[in-house]
């Protein structure tokens, strides 16, 4: 039986609403998905953070665009950054932190949980709070909103599971929380949420859709399709430019083999209705873009590398290598 506990803080103003994007497939395949809608124009950024490991613990290192160059930027004795988020304007970064991790009886931990704000203008870092331990944690970008949830083991009884879903402010304010009780043995595992990839440009001028193994894009006023590519698993991420000239999506495999990437990356044109690039990887990639870069990041081999490609002259400016590896969000 499930049981729901909940605890809402209230800001005194009214919180806008915010329309969610995961990394889940849509229930149907032939709709387009109605879009977030995002004024924000991003800028170029002068430095790039990102997760990285070149000794005992992973930290936050900081890449200058103008020099080409990197080091570690924030680190802590015994904590160990497990993700970054940068907000989907680029304006605001959390990170989350943990003591240990791993799988113990089969059972997967991360013990003591800290959320950090890092202010990227004044290049400071802000402790926010203390999660405490869990057995899994996510997190993501919801509007300006940043949603952690994780789920724990009941201390009062033993086959219960509780998961809680938190809501931050960009600030670090916590905004909302609830707790919902499962009883394994009864209702099984608790599963986090899942919401659709929306598929339409901001404008609503341009579309996907995805039928079976084909992806194709599409004009909605005249209803003209054009053939993008093949895919063989589910869409996790698109982001379109500002002036909508450019797509870039993400994909992941549902099936992989020996000799089966992963996962894909392609910058799409819409002019030209052109894919002008695309890149295999092994696992996940993550990326960032702005109006000149394609930030992303690929496992090669047996560590993490970050990519900064410069997609208005379709070449690569830079690529970041670190000895244990990095990445955008974590070190994979």
């Amino acid at each position: 039986m499930l049981k729901a506990f909940t605890i809402i803080f209230f800001l005194l103003a009214i919180l806008p609403v915010f329309v969610s994007c995961t990394e889940e497939e849509a229930k149907n395949k032939d709709e387009i998905i109605e879009p977030v809608k995002d004024t924000v124009e991003i800028k170029d950024p002068d430095q790039l953070f990102f997760v990285g490991n070149s000794g005992s613990y992973t930290g936050i290192y900081k890449y200058d665009f103008e020099t080409d160059s990197y080091g570690i930027f924030w680190s802590a004795r015994n904590e160990s950054v497990v993700k970054l988020l940068y907000s989907n304007d680029l304006q605001y970064i959390f990170f989350l932190t943990a003591r240990s991790f791993g799988i113990k009886n089969g059972i997967s931990f991360i013990n003591n949980i800290k959320l950090y704000r890092l202010l990227p203008e004044l290049s400071l870092v802000e402790y926010v709070t203390d999660i405490g331990d869990a057995i899994q944690v996510v997190a993501f970008w919801e509007g300006i909103n940043l949603r952690i949830q994780f789920t724990s083991i009941d201390l009062r009884v033993a086959t219960y599971i509780n998961r809680t879903n938190q809501v931050y402010s960009p600030f670090g304010r916590l905004v909302q929380q609830t707790v919902d009780v499962f009883d394994f043995i009864k209702n099984g595992y608790p599963t986090f949420d899942a919401q659709p990839i929306p598929l339409l440009s901001p404008t609503g001028k341009f579309g996907f859709i995805q039928k079976d193994d084909a992806l194709f894009f599409k004009k909605i006023e005249s209803q003209k399709e054009f053939f993008v590519d093949t895919l063989n698993g589910i869409i996790t991420k698109m982001v379109w430019t500002h002036d909508e000239n450019f797509v870039v999506i993400t994909t992941l495999m549902e099936n992989t083999g020996e000799d089966n990437s992963g996962s894909a990356l392609l910058i799409y044109n819409v002019p030209d209705h052109n894919v002008e690039q695309k890149w295999n990887s092994g696992s996940k990639i993550n990326l960032l873009l702005t109006p000149t870069y394609l930030i992303y990041d690929m496992l090669g081999g047996e560590k993490s590398t970050i990519y900064i490609f410069n997609y208005k002259e379709m070449k690569n400016l830079s690529e970041i290598t670190l000895r244990n590896g990095c990445g955008l969000t974590d070190v994979q």
